[in-house]
């Protein structure tokens, strides 16, 4: 009866051993996957991917042709000498598509660099408005905010556009921050009695202006992307189209500018993305350390009182909850999302649009999170611990076997 007893006891702690082994080997799975996951978002979004179709003086052109046979809605190349931003540029029925849709037409979380609907596509207007996200290691434009410092901002005045089978100058004037609504700013091809006040508000927003002269004559292009500093801010690099071709082609310098690191874990798959709560602004409901699972949602389906993660910028992922919701909030043709946290004082100082929603929460599984996270900053030395583990359970098991006999 006692052996049975002491066998029983083994099985289970043999059982109990296994499952905590497995959730060991799961977790680290999962943490090798999110790194991986992250390092291929970035590795599809960099400019090295679409390099081989960049119209060039001796192809007259041919390269750019296939890329705009794969994707009709690529029409411009556009290019900031000394930097990471060389990138095709598409435009899209709406301001939306591009937002996570690739230059080649395909699904991408890191989308693409797309000219606003509203501008003409052989840049005529008075002022063109082109968008793209905000990524770290220097991918997309990621490094536009890098032009804060004023070194960075002196050392890189020209850039070149290149459309209707022609590249045309573009000489940089000024570093601007300003808000997603702001009206003045984001207003696509101003009328001609508009035009000064225009240049006023770009000036009186510039943290660096470079005197070349600019006129309400000129054509204005802005490069705009979200802004670390606040939930709708937008960082603005604005310059003006020659109609000369630029003065030399070259091929980018090299990558300037410092790795921001992801402030989040995300992992996606399909409608599904994962995140580990870092802060305590929604402690109450999904504590800190926590890993939350979300899907992504008609934003027509929101509701208040859902807990949504939107993006603040495309680095920095906040999860809230909904508290007030504003259909076509200020003539944006979005709805627009109050948020809080259930544990801080006041709503959030931003409105959310539609567009910065990743997706609602429907899973929450505490502490499961940090654990990742742990272990992704670890992984080497739990690759090891596992190897090491599963060594030592053989081991055991064939001096054990070797003890029965």
């Amino acid at each position: 009866m006692k052996s049975k007893s002491v066998k029983a006891i083994k099985g289970i702690n043999g059982i109990i051993n296994y499952a905590v082994l497995i959730v060991v080997i799961l977790l680290f799975l999962f943490a090798a996957y999110a790194l991986w996951d992250s390092n291929q978002l970035y590795a599809g979004a960099d400019k090295s991917n679409y390099s081989v179709y960049k119209p060039t003086p001796e192809d007259q052109g041919k390269s750019f042709a296939e890329l705009v046979a794969i994707n009709p809605e690529v029409f411009a190349w556009l290019t900031v000498y000394g930097t990471s931003i060389d990138y095709p540029v598409t435009q899209g029925p709406d301001n939306m598509k591009y937002v996570n849709t690739s230059a080649e037409g395909r699904y991408s979380l890191s989308g693409a660099i797309f000219l606003d609907s509203r501008n003409s596509k052989d840049f005529s207007d008075f002022n063109s408005i082109i968008y793209g996200h905000h990524m770290a290691k220097n991918v997309m434009f990621g490094e536009i905010d890098d032009f804060r410092d004023k070194e960075k901002f002196e050392a890189h005045r020209y850039g070149s556009i290149y459309y209707d089978g022609q590249y045309h100058q573009i000489e940089f004037f000024a570093f601007l921050h300003t808000d997603a609504y702001d009206g003045e700013v984001f207003s696509a091809n101003v009328n001609e009695s508009e035009r000064g006040r225009y240049l006023e508000s770009i000036f009186a927003k510039s943290l660096h202006i470079r005197d070349i002269g600019v006129t309400t004559n000129d054509r204005i292009i802005l490069l705009s992307t979200c802004s670390a500093d606040s939930t709708n801010g937008r960082d603005i690099l604005a310059g003006i189209i020659t109609d000369e071709p630029h003065t030399q082609f070259r091929e980018d310098v090299k990558d300037e500018g410092s790795d921001n690191s992801s402030k989040t874990t995300r992992v996606t798959l399909s409608n599904y993305s994962f995140f580990t709560v870092l802060t305590t602004s929604m402690q109450k409901e999904i504590p800190q350390g926590s890993l939350i699972v979300t899907v992504r949602t008609d934003p027509a389906k929101l509701q208040i009182g859902d807990n949504i993660t939107f993006m603040k910028d495309y680095n920095t992922a906040i999860t809230h909850k909904i508290t007030d919701i504003y259909e076509n909030h200020q003539n944006s043709s979005q709805r627009g999302f109050q948020t809080k946290g259930t544990d801080n004082d006041r709503p959030d100082e931003h409105i959310v649009l539609e567009m910065s929603v990743v997706g609602k929460v429907v899973l929450v599984i505490p502490a499961a999170g940090a654990v990742m996270e742990f272990i992704a900053k670890n992984l080497l030395l739990f690759a090891a611990a596992i190897i090491f583990g599963v060594i030592a359970t053989i081991l055991i098991k064939k001096k054990a076997r070797k003890n029965t006999r």
